[in-house]
């Protein structure tokens, strides 16, 4: 028989998010710094780690974006939510861009976190404010099992409440994830799926005023990045003035092993 309160991999999903969660870590050796890491991600859903990356750095990775604009990837225009369109997959074109989606220091905390090896697959950049409403990053990316997805957030400049927070619902992860299904609405072809889309949102606006959550703000500061479970619920980068907001966003999979997500994902 299994021991719940020893074995992390009893579940199917991660022990980040498993009810025996204290069980396993009270059973196991992690050192203080990471116990705070650990319980903070368990209670909030995210977590804030410093990548310490050089002006030099992110000055070319701003500099190489930038001067691609016009050949890179942005979303479908029917996503838009301000004047700015996010550019995705800047990895396949922009070292600094794939060396950050890499950094060691996020894959080793995912690895602390899920106890998986994360294999990211998808780059966003971010040159304003998206302006997009609430929503789960699992609306869009998911997993079977569920929860082994998590998406990653770099502030390549300093956040202020005028310029870029990201606002979060601290603890929202242990709420359920919720489809187009869930919502007793139609299945539709790719690409026909806005008006769809356009409920989902009107449904969480009501859930948050439902559930009585407190939303706050997530400033970050230069170089620093935020970790969150992908059932966690965000407004994405929010601004009320036209200045200019260089972010990096990387959705990742931890996987549990050879499962079809992997298609998914980059070669490393």
């Amino acid at each position: 028989m299994k021991n719940y309160f020893k074995d992390k991999n009893a579940l199917d999903i991660p022990f980040i998010e498993s009810p025996f969660f204290e069980e396993v870590v009270g059973n196991s050796n992690y050192s203080d710094e990471e116990l705070k890491i650990l319980f903070d991600y368990h209670r909030n859903g995210y977590i804030t780690i410093d990548l310490e990356l050089t002006d030099e750095f992110v000055d070319t990775l701003l500099k190489d974006v930038k001067s691609e604009l016009e050949s890179l990837k942005t979303q479908n225009d029917k996503y838009h939510y301000s004047d700015s369109p996010r550019v995705f997959e800047a990895w396949k074109t922009i070292p600094n861009v794939l060396s950050l989606a890499k950094h060691p220091k996020i894959i080793d905390t995912l690895k602390l976190l899920y106890g998986r090896n994360p294999i990211p697959f998808q780059t966003i950049n971010f040159l304003k404010g998206s302006n997009q409403p609430l929503h789960q990053d699992s609306i869009h990316f998911y997993t079977e099992p569920q929860r082994w997805m998590v998406g990653t957030w770099t502030a390549l400049q300093d956040m202020t409440e005028d310029c870029g927070p990201l606002t979060v619902v601290p603890g929202s992860h242990k709420w359920p994830h919720y489809n187009f299904q869930n919502l007793n609405l139609p299945v539709v072809e790719y690409g026909n799926q806005f008006e769809n889309y356009n409920e989902y949102e009107n449904f969480l606006v009501q859930l948050l005023e439902s559930m009585d959550a407190k939303k706050k703000h997530w400033l970050g500061k230069k170089g620093e990045c935020i970790i969150w479970a992908s059932i966690w619920y965000k407004v994405e980068l929010q601004y009320q003035i036209q200045t200019l907001r260089d972010t990096h966003k990387q959705p990742i999979f931890t996987l549990k092993g050879v499962i079809i997500i992997t298609l998914l994902c980059f070669p490393m």
